[in-house]
């Protein structure tokens, strides 16, 4: 009677033992890596930016360029405030799955700051303002959403 070889088991068992590592680099690949509040800065600023490509500031939303019609009004807004208004991203940014969190700040001379929570959504292999929070940063605005 012959008895199984060690060698033919061997494979066997490390078989998944190998599967592991490349499941777990591919999951870590797909897996998005959070943007700084430096970084959500640049994407907010090209967004509210119109003078800048709208094909460019749309693909920044996850609402395309519907969303811009109700951004182009509060940059428009922003242009007659003057140098008075600032807004900023500010840190924390926080993470959960595909989805990131940070929170905007607006300053005004003589007025203090107020903040508002905006999320990015994983989407296309980048990060993408919600439509949410678009339509949160119109209604601060009391302009209609149209993202």
């Amino acid at each position: 009677q012959q008895t199984p070889q060690a060698g033919a088991a061997a494979p066997q068992g490390q078989a998944p033992a190998a599967q592991a590592p490349a499941q777990t680099q591919q999951q870590a690949a797909a897996a998005p890596q959070p943007l700084t509040a430096g970084q959500l800065n640049t994407k907010i600023k090209l967004i509210m930016n119109t003078g800048a490509s709208r094909a460019a500031r749309a693909s920044e939303l996850q609402s395309g360029a519907r969303g811009l019609t109700s951004i182009d009004q509060v940059a428009q807004m922003l242009r007659v405030s003057g140098a008075g208004f600032t807004y900023q991203m500010v840190a924390p940014v926080t993470q959960s799955g595909n989805t990131l969190s940070a929170r905007l700040q607006m300053s005004l001379v003589g007025n203090g700051s107020r903040y508002r929570q905006l999320s990015w959504i994983w989407m296309d292999n980048k990060w993408k303002m919600t439509s949410r929070s678009v339509c949160d940063i119109a209604a601060y605005a009391m302009i209609p959403c149209t993202a």
